[in-house]
């Protein structure tokens, strides 16, 4: 995967946020615009201790508020323009991963387009303990843990060639049930403490 930089300055104060996206493009860039309103408004909605609407805002230039606070926003994929058969994997263990790991807050726990502040990347991504296929769903289980603000938004994708994990019938079910195995084995290990979420 891929990792981006984005220096912002707001109210003179230079933050960070950090763009995850998976090597083949698949995520649209042009979500960008629209994952930074969203994690603007939960950074801020958290930095003031208000859910509220009201304190939304839809330009984050015109605000004084930094982006120190911990906090992401992951893409959702959704099902528009992908194949039948990728659809009902996607849905399935997208319910298998909730009914072992709880309720992550978020739509879609596969998706590889994620926008964070930098003090959030830091706690989610530092020593992670699965760095193949499911690390995106031990970096939403940190999130919950952490209790790290964390929300979604539909983002433009589109499944390319070559960007699955295999093809056909046969190689899908092998691969999904390792993906399983994993992350029911993370579940495990950090239940009974073997792998340790490291507060902030």
């Amino acid at each position: 995967q891929n990792y981006h930089n984005v220096r912002l300055t707001e109210g003179g104060d230079q933050g960070s946020i950090i763009l995850v996206a998976d090597a083949d493009g698949s995520g649209s860039i042009q979500s960008l615009d629209t994952m930074i309103k969203v994690l603007w408004n939960l950074v801020n909605c958290n930095s003031i201790g208000s859910t509220s609407n009201h304190h939304y805002f839809n330009d984050p230039s015109s605000c004084s508020l930094s982006w120190e606070c911990p906090a992401i926003v992951v893409g959702d994929r959704g099902y528009k323009g992908t194949t039948f058969s990728r659809a009902i994997t996607r849905w399935g263990f997208r319910t298998a991963v909730k009914i072992i790991c709880g309720d992550l807050k978020v739509s879609d726990s596969q998706c590889g387009l994620k926008l964070m502040t930098a003090t959030a990347a830091i706690n989610l991504y530092s020593n992670l303990n699965l760095l193949r296929w499911t690390h995106d769903v031990e970096v939403l289980l940190r999130a919950k843990e952490l209790d790290i603000p964390i929300t979604d938004t539909i983002i433009d994708w589109e499944d390319k060639d070559g960007s699955k994990l295999a093809t056909g019938t046969a190689g899908t079910i092998y691969i999904s049930m390792v993906m399983l195995l994993e992350i029911f084995t993370m579940r495990l290990h950090y239940l009974t403490g073997r792998w340790k979420v490291n507060h902030m």
